[in-house]
């Protein structure tokens, strides 16, 4: 199609017994769970007893309303799967109900939902329309898909329309027929120009409310004296569990004077407590550059990043266990129990820069902060990597999204006013990408090189069997790795 139509989706999950089934068109669960309709198209995910899914037509009165959005049945919802005897079939249902949101019939409307061989009816190739009407103003409305009766198969429907004429040429790899998942899109001819064009209309018509209009920035760090801080917001983790996560994109290749550039983080050196920070290290740890992470302990990631690439770090502290542990896009890569208290009161948010006997300020791009009064786990880092929050977590203490794209206050997006103050940084349109879903393990036979998030498709591994290790010598040594974990699974 010509032009996109692309949702950015924020997900809860409600543990309700009273919705795990849901009857009929389920307004008590719209009801109970919509948020704010007018701003948000509302999608809930259950058991939908005997639909597939369903949505609101824009034009229906309750389509901005608490009883508008969009039901789709679980089992019919998420990642590629096998399907009709095929490999990595991708879920169209959300997709085909979201067609009918923004403002699309079935192919097959103007056949089997309106009356045979009347005003509204489309017939095959040619059919005798009477008056002014003809294929461009009856059936769905759509004059490049063609009249078609309900097809559940991925061929020409069999039959004749009312006058006797044979169904040819329709359009069975549109996503608003009821053909299989696996014939949907077969040729990027999922949607046609015209319903394209007819989503787009409806959409500035009727649901302008729901799009999403800012721009996305980062801010860019030139290395010598760019820096963010957010004054003294130890204050509000001192004592509790600590989450500090974001982007970084490094550009500096270790230049001369520029090696333990700040990402971010709180430092208070020369004291041995209150430091909870990541710097990028380039003259490393057994000569292998470091992003040196510290939380009460080390527990360092080895890292050579490349210019181009953008990184999601996590910094995590369990104030119970006293565990601190690193992620690296989302995996984790290290975990030790802190010697030292990580957070002080009154001990500023440093982004971008590093004080260690002087500033050490960072050279590239930093974007999409957050802060946390809770120990994240690696499955809610990983869901925040690509997924903002709302601002209304209970224990989300800051978060800067950095899209001002002017100005020198770098705005928290929660109710808690933790603004920060821009010191020569400037805005940058250079900013991480988007999710691409797909099997990212390299031993699977569906693995997708180009995926950055793993959808649970991977597949096609060899079978399984009763195996053990056969070792020739009396022990086994391993190598200094470190000061961080390793794991090996058999």
């Amino acid at each position: 199609m010509d032009h996109k139509v692309q949702f950015e989706m924020v997900f809860a999950i409600h543990n309700d017994a009273q919705y795990q089934t849901i009857d009929g068109y389920g307004y008590d669960v719209r009801e109970a769970y919509a948020v704010s309709p007018s701003e948000y198209h509302n999608v809930f995910v259950s058991v939908l007893d005997g639909l597939l899914g369903v949505s609101t037509f824009p034009w229906d009165s309750d389509a901005l309303t608490v009883y508008g959005g969009t039901l789709v049945d679980k089992d019919w919802f998420g990642g590629p799967r096998y399907f009709d005897w095929q490999d990595d079939v991708p879920q169209k249902t959300l997709t085909h109900e979201l067609g009918h949101a923004l403002g699309l019939w079935h192919t097959h409307h103007g056949v089997d939902e309106v009356a045979e061989c009347g005003s509204c009816y489309e017939g095959a190739d040619g059919y005798d329309y009477s008056g002014d009407d003809n294929p461009d103003v009856v059936g769905d409305l759509c004059s490049d898909t063609k009249g078609t009766p309900t097809n559940y198969t991925c061929t020409d429907p069999s039959g004749t329309d009312c006058l006797g004429n044979p169904w040819t040429g329709t359009h069975v790899h549109n996503f608003m027929g009821y053909a299989s998942d696996a014939c949907y899109d077969l040729n990027n001819d999922g949607f046609s120009s015209q319903q394209s064009g007819r989503m787009h209309g409806w959409v500035t018509d009727r649901l302008e409310g729901l799009l999403v209009t800012e721009e996305n920035y980062s801010l860019s760090f030139d290395g010598e004296d760019d820096y963010v801080n957010v004054v003294e917001l130890s204050n509000t983790i001192d004592n509790s569990n600590i989450t500090l996560m974001g982007w970084f994109r490094s550009t500096s290749n270790g230049e001369p004077d520029i090696y333990f550039e700040g990402i971010f983080g709180f430092r208070n050196y020369p004291e041995s407590n209150g430091n909870f920070f990541a710097n990028m290290n380039w003259l490393g740890w057994v000569d292998v550059p470091t992003i040196e992470c510290y939380g009460g302990v080390p527990a360092n990631i080895p890292l050579t990043p490349s210019d181009d690439t953008w990184y999601h770090l996590a910094l995590v502290y369990d104030n119970d266990s006293g565990v601190f542990s690193t992620f690296l896009n989302g995996i984790q890569m290290a975990s030790n129990t802190a010697t030292n208290d990580p957070i002080v009161p009154s001990v500023d948010l440093l982004i971008g820069n590093n004080i260690q006997s002087g500033d050490h300020f960072f050279q590239g791009y930093i974007d999409d902060i957050s802060l946390w009064s809770g120990a994240l786990t690696e499955e809610q880092v990983q869901s925040y990597m690509y997924t903002s929050p709302t601002g209304e977590e209970s224990e989300l203490v800051g978060y800067w999204d950095f899209n001002q794209g002017e100005g020198t206050t770098l705005t928290d997006q929660t109710s808690n006013g933790n603004d920060g103050i821009i010191n020569g940084a400037t805005w940058s349109e250079d900013v991480p990408p988007p999710p691409v879903y797909g099997c990212t393990d390299s031993y699977a036979d569906n693995y997708a090189p180009d995926a950055n998030v793993d959808d649970g498709s991977c597949s096609g591994y060899p079978d399984n069997e009763n195996n053990s290790l056969n070792f020739s010598n009396d022990n086994v040594s391993v190598g200094y790795i470190g000061d961080y974990s390793s794991k090996v699974t058999v």
